[in-house]
């Protein structure tokens, strides 16, 4: 997403230039949206083969997301409330299950990752954006 979508590149060039530390959770948050749209193609499809693919696709994303966002030796995602991050730490990541996106998507919803993290800050990115530039980016898309 950050290479292919263009408000996304400029929010996280924005977060860099201002070396600020949301860059992580901006990354956890586009992982966790991409394993939301894995599983959704996942519940639709009827096609074994195509399930079973997915499934894979989705157990090797739920295992990056615990690899990226959640090793206490290199990166863990800030969070509020300490209890969902050692449930997202300890985390049996060999087989994907609905119940695991479940409690990413509370981590995503977590005030140290959402409101108090990304929301401020990518409201900041939009009042430092030219309007002009805004718009013309709206019509390409």
């Amino acid at each position: 997403l950050l290479t292919t979508n263009v408000w996304a590149r400029k929010f996280h060039d924005y977060l860099q230039n201002k070396n600020d530390d949301n860059i992580l959770t901006l990354k956890f948050v586009i992982s966790v949206s991409q394993l939301e749209n894995l599983h959704a193609k996942l519940k639709k499809t009827t096609k074994l083969k195509i399930k079973q693919k997915l499934q894979e696709d989705c157990t090797k994303l739920l295992q990056e997301i615990q690899n990226s966002y959640f090793d206490i030796e290199s990166n863990v995602v800030p969070m509020s409330m300490e209890k969902l991050q050692e449930e997202c730490m300890g985390m049996d990541v060999q087989i994907f299950h609905e119940s695991k996106l479940e409690l990413l998507k509370k981590a995503k919803k977590d005030p140290t990752v959402w409101h108090e993290g990304m929301e401020p800050v990518y409201l900041q990115f939009l009042n430092s954006t030219n309007t002009s530039m805004m718009a013309c980016l709206l019509s390409i898309l």
